[in-house]
């Protein structure tokens, strides 16, 4: 049986042997947050889910926390893909996963220019990185591949989903 990140975060707090076991660097090494949508956290399976300041401050605060227990060791990083992501949410998880290798984002959210370049420039060995819709490619004249493509000599690997509906 594998616990999922609430289950990891939940257990952490238990005791300090729990805090320390819930530690271990292989439990970390995919950090996937397609689980956030369990009764824990309640999101609801839309487009633009958390988008409020509130749960935008829950959700950031969560992944501080989960990134502090993975001590750098997390290699894969899977955003919920219905939370709505910001420069806040995608910076603060650049800062805490130096080692970062996969990355698959969100089906929604606001990223600058600035806030997608400096996560970027945090992960040296990026590998792949799925985008959804959540970089709009006509905003602003801010065209995703060419933000992207300033790191090109890391990224080997970069999909492109579609976004169906709203």
């Amino acid at each position: 049986m594998a616990l999922n990140v609430v289950d990891l975060a939940s257990i952490s707090q238990v005791c300090k042997s729990w805090n320390k076991a819930s530690r271990d660097p292989t439990l970390w090494r995919k950090l996937d947050l397609t689980g956030l949508s369990s009764s824990s956290f309640k999101i609801p399976m839309v487009p633009k889910a958390w988008k409020d300041m509130q749960s935008s401050i829950k959700i950031t605060q969560f992944m501080k926390y989960v990134l502090s227990l993975s001590n750098g060791n997390t290699s894969c990083l899977i955003f919920n893909y219905y939370i709505y992501l910001t420069d806040v949410h995608l910076i603060s998880a650049a800062e805490r996963t130096p080692n970062l290798k996969r990355l698959v984002l969100p089906c929604s959210g606001h990223l600058s220019k600035l806030g997608l370049h400096t996560a970027m420039s945090s992960w040296g060995g990026l590998e792949s990185i799925t985008i959804t819709s959540v970089i709009h490619p006509k905003s602003k004249g801010f065209e995703y591949p060419k933000q992207i493509g300033e790191h090109e000599s890391f990224v080997s690997c970069i999909g492109k989903l579609a976004s169906f509906g709203g």
